[in-house]
């Protein structure tokens, strides 16, 4: 079955038996978009669109416009100039509202309890995104009117049934265990913050929002009761004479690494582009075409792609200094020239955080440096980031040569950027940041 949203810019198609939410197509730009939830495998958006309507802010790192790309529609907009980032939920006491057609009607009358998402394989299928929010609520204060259908699905989610509506397919909502009622976030507005996740461990897209995320459901739901660590740390620094900053780290794992292996033939060059501004890091600034580890990104899997930003990490399994590595490099390229030879580099993706900061009259105490696309810390002084500092763990300490890649999620280059941290007083930083090894 389909449903065209208004005027006709965009349709959607679900299954007839079962409604989940298969494909969209924009009849603007002819865009034909599989749902991510049907599908196989680890989800990474590309960019995020109609971020300013957001009801979940995304630490990822990935560009976010306000509403479409300019190539995507005839009104011609380009990167939001600021959206404000909201960490806490604000989903309406008493709700009254429809699904997109308007043939069903949902109401509550008491404020939700908690909220959810789900990760498993059967909410993913029903609708048709990477995970299945949800606003839980008891069922007595939760009205549904309209022409509403139910499908009766028992899950290892504890959903019982799916309730939509039957013109448009929308999910209503999911009746889970007891009198629980889990109603569709999406149709309730405001910002959705989960309480906590299910069924992590089965995710295409991972979160770093510094929520509980259970490997399946809790022991007093017949689960494992197990947590999944290291996808997100919250932080928060008291506030101190010189002001105040709070943190929600969203910190990458650490064995987020991975070997190029290059057959190093005989006369070739690596054609690897080096930053050496922090002489402990060896930062990739660009692959050369015709080089070999061009070569390398033509035929490795994606997760394995030498990109700008990345660091080298070891070589051969031997780790050092920015400088020591690139001298260890050059003699490999000496040798390399006499014979062939077998070489493995370990890269390692940048940490991605997102630092909270009221400046509240007060000096943030860095000193920037705005390059082409990002602000460079050059060093951090007395002031709201060195006590933020003094209070935080190591993997949340904010460094020179870390950089600032995006304001309250906008990515606007380094000279947008390094002026709006200088006239702003409360704003949401993204950071890029490289282990520092012992």
């Amino acid at each position: 079955s389909s449903f065209t949203k208004a005027k006709g810019h965009a349709s959607r198609s679900s299954c007839s038996q079962c409604h989940s939410h298969v494909v969209c197509t924009s009849q603007v730009s002819g865009v034909y978009a599989v749902c991510a939830g049907i599908l196989q495998g680890k989800f990474v958006p590309d960019f995020h669109i109609r971020y300013a309507e957001r009801m979940l802010p995304f630490h990822d790192g990935i560009p976010k416009l306000q509403d479409l790309p300019k190539d995507l529609k005839d009104v011609s907009t380009g990167m939001p100039s600021a959206i404000t980032s909201a960490c806490q939920p604000n989903i309406p006491s008493h709700v009254n509202t429809s699904c997109p057609c308007g043939a069903v009607r949902l109401q509550t009358t008491a404020p939700c309890s908690r909220r959810l998402m789900c990760h498993c394989q059967h909410c993913r299928k029903w609708t048709g995104c990477f995970a299945s929010a949800e606003v839980l609520y008891h069922r007595s204060v939760v009205q549904i009117s309209g022409d509403v259908g139910t499908l009766p699905k028992p899950t290892k989610c504890m959903v019982s049934a799916v309730q939509y509506c039957k013109k448009c397919s929308s999910i209503i909502c999911m009746d889970r265990s007891g009198d629980v009622c889990g109603v569709n976030a999406g149709l309730l507005g405001g910002r959705f913050v989960p309480d906590f996740h299910l069924f992590y461990a089965d995710r295409i897209t991972s979160l770093r929002d510094g929520r509980p995320k259970l490997k399946d459901l809790p022991g007093d739901a017949g689960g494992s009761d197990q947590y999944l660590e290291g996808d997100a740390l919250v932080v928060q620094a008291p506030v101190s004479a010189s002001g105040g900053a709070e943190a929600e780290i969203g910190v990458a794992c650490p064995s987020q690494t991975y070997v190029a292996s290059i057959d190093w033939e005989k006369g070739m060059e690596l054609g690897m582009a080096v930053d050496l501004s922090d002489e402990m890091l060896c930062l990739v600034l660009g692959v050369q075409d015709g080089g070999l580890l061009a070569r390398w990104n033509e035929t490795c899997a994606p997760e394995s792609t030498v990109k700008a930003g990345h660091r080298l990490k070891s070589i051969q399994g031997q780790t050092g200094t920015g400088s020591e590595l690139v001298r260890k490099l050059n003699i490999l390229a000496q040798d390399c020239q006499l014979a062939s030879d077998k070489v493995e580099l370990c890269f390692e993706l940048p940490a991605v955080s997102v630092l909270d900061v009221s400046k509240d009259g007060h000096e943030l105490g860095l000193e920037l440096e705005a390059k082409k696309d990002f602000v460079e810390i050059r060093s951090v002084k007395e002031g709201i980031i060195m006590d933020f500092n003094a209070h935080a763990p190591v993997s949340a300490v904010v460094n020179v040569s870390d950089r600032i890649t995006a304001i309250n999620g906008c990515v606007e280059g380094g000279p947008k950027l390094a002026e709006q941290i200088k006239a702003m007083d409360a704003f949401q930083i993204q950071l890029i940041s490289w282990p520092r090894m012992a």
